[in-house]
């Protein structure tokens, strides 16, 4: 809800969008959807049981009419996150994609320790909008003809590393990628067990990116290269080496994100010493999804597949 309400405080009112879709790929209950229907009449709720994240997303681009603009339940957004955006298209008409940035909220050493380890970058605070190496789902905006005739690929054998695929197709083709830096939002980690699955899942995506991208040279199709991890297969020597340059490029903390988080607030290097712990925990799950994959490469996402199916897990993706 805490998502929802920050929408609704947005400096544009949010009512004022052709329409506001909420697609759930997993279990609601029909109080919740109620409660929401109740609160906020202006939303439409979509429920397709067991949809991908991508595909939600893409089928709710289907069902819109104005310009795509993509959030996601775990997220608050800044009031002035919309009007910056809309600004943004309206600046330029060469301009499909305007991507906003997204930060970790830091409340306690725990998500202290995801704030300097994830992959989510500190605020950059720069006056003016930047054209950016790629975007996050959660919080970008499309012109609605672009992203369905360039279609972000669904059908990829990968947990949610579609869009570096796709962003990596965007600038094959010469496109750009806009990047508000004050349409901000951030991020509120997930539980321990979720961000868990997620840094074994995402290392197992790290190893399965660049056979994926090297697909795209020789095709501009992104439908042409979904079944390729089919057929991942590494030598004996081909994997010795790929575990050895895992191992050898563990990274404990970046550097950079480490430094802004204590810009930020000089204060939280008190509670440093709690977030070595978590920080060690989570790069021996990256390193070791990466060295599964490389002899297993299904064997994570299965098993992920098929934990989230027995268990019902609630998936909300917002467009």
């Amino acid at each position: 809800m805490f998502t929802l309400a920050s929408l609704e405080k947005q400096n544009i009112p949010i009512t004022l969008a052709n329409e506001f879709l909420i697609m759930v790929g997993g279990y609601a209950s029909q109080k919740v959807t109620e409660q929401i229907s109740t609160k906020y009449p202006w939303i439409s709720i979509k429920q397709i049981p067991g949809i991908g994240y991508h595909e939600a997303k893409m089928i709710g681009t289907t069902l819109a009419t104005g310009r795509i603009v993509f959030c996601d339940s775990d997220c608050v957004y800044a009031s002035s996150w919309l009007k910056n955006i809309l600004t943004a298209f309206s600046q330029s008409l060469g301009i499909n994609i305007v991507a906003k940035e997204i930060s970790i909220l830091v409340r306690n050493p725990y998500k202290l320790a995801i704030a300097i380890r994830y992959f989510f970058p500190r605020f950059s605070y720069q006056e003016q909008a930047y054209i950016s190496q790629g975007y996050y789902l959660n919080s970008v905006a499309f012109r609605r003809h672009f992203l369905l005739q360039h279609s972000i690929p669904v059908d990829l054998p990968l947990y949610r590393s579609n869009c570096q695929i796709y962003i990596h197709y965007l600038h094959s083709q010469g496109y750009n990628i806009l990047k508000h830096s004050q349409a901000q939002a951030n991020h509120e980690p997930s539980t321990m067990s979720f961000m868990s699955w997620c840094y074994l899942l995402r290392d197992r995506d790290r190893a399965l990116r660049e056979p994926l991208k090297l697909s795209l040279t020789n095709s501009t199709d992104l439908n042409n290269i979904s079944q390729l991890t089919n057929s991942y297969q590494l030598t004996r020597s081909q994997k010795n080496c790929a575990v050895i340059r895992t191992l050898w490029q563990a990274k404990f903390f970046k550097k950079a994100q480490m430094v802004a988080v204590l810009q930020e607030d000089p204060r939280r290097i008190f509670s440093l010493p709690l977030t070595v712990p978590i920080a060690v925990y989570f790069e021996l799950l990256y390193t070791i999804g990466s060295i599964i994959t490389y002899f297993q490469p299904n064997l994570l996402l299965n098993f992920y597949k098929q934990r989230e199916a027995s268990s019902g897990e609630l998936t909300i993706a917002q467009t």
